[in-house]
């Protein structure tokens, strides 16, 4: 199953849908939330039962945990958890490979920084505090060590840091973001605007062997891995649809076509 994002219900909505087989058969879609805000960026806890996501449902983003389960089976009726409860923005969740804690990017110090937080929302710990913008939290496979992007704007490079914050080490330039750390632990994926316009790429953890994944003249975003390390989800824009490609690049296929923004797609584990 993969978790996105869609403003096909009129607006921003939390979605599952099953990845196909590649021989054309229909993608199962299922809509899990149900409100007028906004609902965004989903990341699913490690037994693939929780998602947590970002929403302003409450007036400004905050992060918030569903049941997967529970959602699929009453509709408008889900019992949410409410981690965050400040007035600055909080997004970008993602859990720890061991369930234990959350990190997520907040501005609650002024500028966006990386954060964790144990999964009922108690012990706030902030990570990184620079006078750049941090966002986009990846766990690596074994939890010791955060991936996450850094710079200015939209223009950010890529960095890994321990997991308590410690020894933040840049990666590779990447002039775009979005890390995404590869289930064997040795990769990361990004997308960048090396070439011009954003494309995929990936790179080994100590910025060797740097790859571009796609090229073409849409924008390409977002990208995922899937559990066993064989498939990328990313989003490419024109209207944004989500596609996947193999993790050799050898192929894509496109997996929405509804005419409506897909966004932010995430394997479940």
């Amino acid at each position: 199953m993969i978790a996105f994002v869609s403003n096909r219900d009129g607006d921003n909505e939390i979605f599952l849908m099953a990845f196909p087989s590649i021989d054309g058969d229909p993608v199962e879609e299922y809509q899990l939330t149900y409100n007028e805000a906004k609902d965004s960026v989903p990341g699913w806890s490690p037994d693939g039962e929780k998602i947590a996501y970002a929403s302003t449902r409450d007036g400004n983003w905050e992060i918030y945990v569903m049941d997967v389960e529970d959602a699929l089976h009453s509709a408008n009726g889900i019992v949410l958890q409410r981690l965050t409860n400040n007035e600055s923005d909080d997004l970008s969740p993602v859990w720890s490979p061991d369930g234990t804690q959350i990190a997520f990017a907040s501005n609650r110090d002024g500028d966006w920084d990386i954060y964790v937080m144990g999964t009922d929302g108690t012990n706030i710990r902030q990570l990184t505090d620079s006078p750049g913008i941090e966002t986009k939290p990846s766990w690596s496979p074994d939890g010791s060590m955060i991936a996450f992007d850094s710079g200015a704007g939209f223009s950010r490079d890529i960095f890994i840091m321990d997991s308590d914050g410690r020894n933040p080490e840049f990666v590779v330039r990447a002039d775009g973001g979005w890390p995404a750390w590869s289930p064997d632990g040795t990769r990361i994926a990004f997308f960048g605007r090396l070439a011009g316009n954003p494309d995929i790429y990936v790179v080994n953890v100590d910025g060797t062997n740097m790859v571009r994944m796609t090229e073409n003249n849409l924008d390409d975003w977002e990208p995922s891995w899937s559990p066993d390390g064989e498939w990328l989800l990313y989003v490419s824009l024109q209207i944004p649809d989500i596609y996947v490609m193999r993790a050799d690049g050898s192929e894509t296929y496109r997996l929405t076509r509804d005419g409506d923004e897909d966004w932010t797609p995430v394997w479940r584990p």
